[in-house]
């Protein structure tokens, strides 16, 4: 057989797996687009305080994975997120990174180092509000949840990407 029939047939694998792994990428940024819409509801939609039943909700569904603790609630006039400052930090973060690898803007391969220096200033902030070391600041929350956020949806993206690529290489024995 041809080596560059064999080649061509690869390299339009390959491209059918790139495009499997943008559909991941258009899947979680809808996913988190979706999500985030959720939780800014009440700001980006004034009417949102005459509909009980949607904030209960609404409520309800981000209470699972936030302690909606008021005092740590980013605030506008007197409409307020659902989450806490650092939440939206993690989601807006993700969402962020989620525009751009969506856009080819971003291509990393990483190792563990940058996870743990960007997840680190959290933990620090987290434990030291907890232990009472100084008190809460939403602007640090949010940031800390920023960082924290983007670079853990980059781990998420490329270990999918690499089990695309893993798969591939299994099932046509290239590996």
């Amino acid at each position: 057989m041809n080596p560059s029939i064999i080649y061509n047939r690869i390299e339009d694998r390959l491209r059918t797996d790139d495009n499997k792994f943008k559909a991941v990428n258009y899947l979680f940024f809808f996913l988190l687009l979706f999500w985030s819409a959720g939780f800014l509801f009440p700001v980006l939609s004034p009417s949102f305080t005459g509909k009980p039943i949607v904030n209960q909700l609404l409520n309800y569904n981000y209470s699972i994975v936030c302690h909606q603790s008021e005092a740590s609630e980013i605030t506008f006039g007197s409409a307020h997120f659902l989450v806490c400052a650092r939440c939206v930090g993690i989601y807006l973060g993700a969402l962020f990174i989620a525009i751009m690898m969506l856009f080819n803007l971003l291509k990393l391969k990483l190792s563990l180092i940058p996870l743990l220096v960007f997840s680190t200033p959290l933990v620090i902030d987290a434990f030291a509000v907890r232990l009472n070391f100084y008190a809460y600041s939403k602007t640090i929350a949010f940031i800390t949840g920023l960082l924290f956020g983007a670079i853990v949806l980059i781990y998420i993206l490329e270990t999918i990407e690499n089990s695309f690529n893993l798969m591939y290489k299994r099932k046509n024995g290239l590996q």
